[in-house]
């Protein structure tokens, strides 16, 4: 009996990372245009240019319950989440 070859794990692992980072980058832009202070296009805006920037101090990051976060952490989790993607 023939097993079939196994996918290459690593791609595929590269892949689902991929997919999560694009999944937190579009849901945090869509919770930063619900939740901001000023509108929707200004928060997406300040989020955009930190983004590139990476100085995302002047967004003004919210939980789900409304309660301030640090800029700090939310970086932190979009580092981690990102693992070992290349930076573009």
């Amino acid at each position: 009996m023939r097993r079939s070859p196994q996918p290459a794990r690593g791609r595929f692992r590269a892949v689902t990372r991929a997919a999560a980072t694009l999944s937190v980058v579009v849901l945090l832009g869509g919770g930063l245009a619900a939740c901001g202070k000023d509108g929707p296009d200004d928060t997406l805006q300040a989020f955009l240019t930190g983004w590139k920037s990476g100085d995302l101090t002047k967004v003004g990051f919210v939980t789900a319950d409304g309660s301030p976060i640090a800029s700090a952490k939310v970086t932190d989790e979009i580092i981690g989440l990102a693992g070992d993607l290349p930076q573009a």
